[in-house]
């Protein structure tokens, strides 16, 4: 999945996928940035809504994967999903730091290196050459599944169905 850690759909999504696996099911998250922000995106530079901050929460969960590996990535990953009170650098490292046995700047450094930046430009354009549109965006044994909430089911039952074709 790529989403923006701000924006309702993501969030919604990123529940609903993580109740999903938590079932048993034979499936694997991975989540991919695409912060709606054109300080480090600048394909949505014409977007109509934008999410300032998206860039740096981005950029301090890749640091903290660097830094204290990915179990500590996942535990920020789900701080950041949900409500941020302020989204500076040097607060959401902050944040990070309680599950990072790193300091906040060492955090905020990592953040902001060119290793990190590399990682966001790959995750951004691997997005792009799936889909071009919105976030979040749902990719399921490499197929584009534009949709996970039909009318008469519930999204959790559509991703469980579409998660069992997958692995036949």
């Amino acid at each position: 999945m790529w989403g923006d850690y701000q924006t309702e759909p993501t969030i919604k999504l990123d529940s609903l996928l993580k109740d999903v696996l938590s079932e048993g099911v034979n499936a694997k998250y991975a989540y991919r940035h695409f912060p709606i922000d054109s300080n480090c995106n600048p394909g949505v530079k014409n977007y109509k809504n934008q999410y300032p901050g998206s860039c740096e929460m981005a950029k301090v969960v890749e640091a903290v994967d660097i830094l204290c590996g990915n179990e500590a990535r996942w535990r920020v990953h789900k701080l950041f999903m949900t409500t941020q009170q302020s989204v500076s650098l040097n607060s959401l490292a902050n944040t990070a730091a309680s599950v990072c046995s790193q300091s906040s700047e060492t955090i905020a450094d990592i953040a902001a290196s060119a290793d990190v930046a590399i990682r966001l430009r790959d995750d951004i354009n691997s997005k792009l050459r799936v889909w071009k549109r919105s976030v979040p965006v749902l990719v399921i044994d490499g197929r584009f599944i534009p949709r996970w909430e039909v009318e008469g089911t519930t999204g959790r039952d559509t991703l469980l169905q579409i998660i069992d074709e997958a692995s036949k």
